[in-house]
């Protein structure tokens, strides 16, 4: 699903990043499972049915799908994609930050 990426060539864009550190990974996921993944995302109506819904100002129509068995199926691939040891070792290693 991923597209590979240079370690390296991130960990160096991401000390020298200005005005602060941060990574940006082009074409991170494959075109088709990218399409795949925003054609999964629920609408509205249904996310409000199986999410969280929250009622202060700042955060009116705002929804939060927390159980990943309600999660289609390019979601939580996704989701396991992106929670993997692999991964946030990636992460940790271009970062910095600890896992």
């Amino acid at each position: 699903m991923l597209q590979t990426f240079d370690r390296e060539q991130l960990r160096r864009e991401f000390a020298a990043a200005k005005p602060f550190p941060y990574v940006k990974i082009d074409n991170f996921i494959e075109r088709a499972k990218a399409e795949a993944i925003s054609a999964a995302y629920p609408d509205f109506d249904t996310a409000t049915g199986v999410g969280l819904t929250f009622s202060t100002i700042n955060e009116r129509k705002k929804v939060q799908i927390t159980d990943g068995s309600q999660y289609p199926p390019p979601i939580a691939e996704l989701n396991a994609l992106l929670a993997s040891p692999g991964f946030l070792e990636d992460l940790s290693y271009i970062t910095g930050i600890p896992r």
